[in-house]
């Protein structure tokens, strides 16, 4: 998450995303709803909210409150 090139992704309001080098996506729900990213199809590789880590399946990204996750694009 230190290395690569910062390209800050589209979130909703309340919300913040982005991708380092060419396949790694960070995404953080800063609020007290459920929020939906509908422009990012990621894999999940890591989540705040644990049991939540998909192995493999491509999805738009949703968001507990307070959930953040670390995420593997979709063109890696």
């Amino acid at each position: 998450l230190a290395s690569g090139a910062y390209q800050r992704l589209p979130a909703p309001a309340s919300a913040w995303a982005y991708q380092r080098g060419t396949g790694t996506i960070v995404a953080i729900n800063l609020s007290n709803a459920r929020l939906t990213f509908p422009s990012l199809v990621a894999t999940v590789r890591f989540s705040t909210a644990g049991g939540l880590v998909d192995g493999g399946t491509q999805r738009a990204l949703q968001l507990e409150p307070w959930e953040g996750v670390i995420c593997s694009s979709a063109s890696t």
